[in-house]
C-alpha cells in the first residue's frame, strides 16, 4: 500500500510594476531568474517583503542589472524607479536607484 503524501502548493513570484517615479520595493533579495518572454530572455529578480510568504519577481532592465550586480542573496535591497531617460529614436531608458544592506 502506497503512502499518502501532503503537497504544499508552490507558489510563483508575483511580478512588480514600476509606474511612477519614485515606487519602489524593499525587501530581501533571495535570487534571480530566467523566464522565456516572446522568444527572448528575461532576468527577473526576486524579492521577499517583510510579512510576504511569496517573493515579488521584478523585471530587469539594462540599469537595473548592472546596479543588481553588486546586491548579495539573502540581503535586503530596495529598488527606487527615478523615471525615463529618452534616448531619441523612440527608445527610452529605464533609470533606478539601488541600495544595498551594509
Amino acid at each position: 500500500m502506497a503512502n499518502k503524501r501532503e503537497y504544499e502548493t508552490i507558489e510563483s513570484a508575483a511580478p512588480f510594476r514600476f509606474e511612477k517615479e519614485g515606487d519602489s520595493i524593499e525587501g530581501k533579495y533571495i535570487g534571480q531568474r530566467t523566464v522565456r518572454i516572446d522568444d527572448r530572455d528575461v532576468l527577473v529578480y526576486d524579492i521577499l517583503q517583510d510579512g510576504e510568504t511569496t517573493p515579488t519577481g521584478v523585471f530587469s532592465s539594462a540599469v537595473l542589472a548592472r546596479k543588481m550586480s553588486a546586491a548579495v542573496v539573502g540581503k535586503y535591497v530596495k529598488i527606487t524607479y527615478q523615471g525615463d531617460q529618452n534616448l531619441g529614436r523612440g527608445k527610452r531608458l529605464k533609470l533606478f536607484d539601488v541600495g544595498k544592506e551594509k
